[in-house]
């Protein structure tokens, strides 16, 4: 074998092991969905499991961005109401009576 086919079988070599590092990484992050901890999954499974996780969050981050809105709206429509707030107060023998309007 020449030196360069080494050279190249060597990078080859470090290429996969940091594809299996990086795999091994994402897999760890990923939530553990129907199997067992202790069942192992191929690594297509495993891309496909991070697919659909990645996919959930993002549906579930434009629901809540869209929650988001709607109670912005409400607390919109509430704060424009929140200046005309008056205060009265009377003296009633004695007592002090107050009236929100």
């Amino acid at each position: 074998m020449s030196s360069g086919n080494r050279s190249r079988g060597i990078v080859e070599k470090n290429r996969r092991n940091q594809m299996k590092n990086l795999c091994s990484q994402l897999n760890s992050l990923v939530p553990r969905q129907g199997s067992s901890s202790g069942e192992s999954m191929t690594l297509p499974d495993q891309i496909d499991e991070a697919t659909n996780y990645i996919r959930k969050l993002q549906e579930d981050v434009g629901r809540l961005k869209e929650r988001r809105e709607t109670l912005r709206g409400v607390d919109d429509g509430s704060n424009s109401h929140s200046g005309a707030v008056q205060i009265k107060v009377n003296e009633m023998e004695g007592a002090l009576e107050v009236t929100l309007v």
